[in-house]
């Protein structure tokens, strides 16, 4: 870092901030005329990209294996995370609902019920799916008395063995298809969040028709299915 200079980030603009390399999105009160006629006059960006290193899946290291980190804080944060699924695997929306099912909220989760709801270890208890194509993550945390930590840890690895052995029940994943897609429509309440999820759109390639089939493609996911993700997310290796 220190060997970088001005040079260095003049031409790494040059070469990777690109018109080509961009994406836009709008959600107001225009045309997509007005839109790319607003574009063209003030974003100023080189046209073509200009790729210089070809980048590789990136790999988790020491599998299996538990780090602790001493410091001077109140509570004892644990994470963990574990390979995930891409967003261009036809697994991820089986992924997507599972991760929903076991950290997607503390207060409805099996592992916030086992956590915080059966044993008020922590206040918060939360799992994550990350699908980027090369370093796609199923991870999560959460926060506890040091006195508490080891149990909580226990409590959450023996749940995560429980459901990768005996999968979820298919009322889980009723309900869990119902709130999915209910509450969709709520995550998009502002400008800013129907662009954000615009340009998600773009950068996976969705396809302009995602909207339309979004319910589709989570009614299509079955409960083999996500205990075949279990078996793969929950891998205690």
């Amino acid at each position: 870092v220190t060997a970088l200079a001005a040079t260095d980030l003049r031409d790494a603009l040059q070469r990777y901030l690109t018109i080509e390399n961009s994406r836009f999105a709008l959600s107001g009160n225009l045309t997509a005329e007005q839109f790319a006629s607003l574009v063209n006059r003030y974003v100023r960006l080189p046209a073509s990209y200009q790729p210089d290193v070809t980048l590789a899946s990136a790999q988790i290291d020491r599998l299996g294996t538990l780090h602790k980190v001493h410091r001077d804080i109140p509570q004892t944060v644990t994470m963990f995370v574990t390979p995930g699924i891409a967003r261009q695997d036809d697994a991820f929306y089986a992924a997507y609902l599972f991760n929903q099912m076991v950290g997607g909220s503390t207060l409805t989760s099996l592992f916030g019920k086992a956590i915080r709801e059966e044993q008020g270890l922590a206040y918060s208890v939360f799992s994550t799916i990350d699908g980027a194509a090369l370093s796609p993550t199923f991870g999560g945390m959460f926060a506890t008395r040091h006195d508490q930590a080891q149990h909580a840890l226990t409590l959450l690895k023996q749940t995560a063995q429980g459901i990768a052995e005996q999968g979820v029940t298919d009322a889980l994943l009723r309900d869990t298809k119902a709130h999915v897609k209910g509450s969709f429509v709520l995550s998009m309440d502002t400008n800013s969040e129907i662009t954000a999820y615009l340009i998600a759109m773009q950068r996976y390639q969705l396809g302009i028709d995602y909207f339309a089939r979004r319910d589709a493609l989570m009614d299509a996911v079955e409960q083999q299915d996500i205990n075949q993700i279990a078996k793969r997310l929950l891998n205690p290796n």
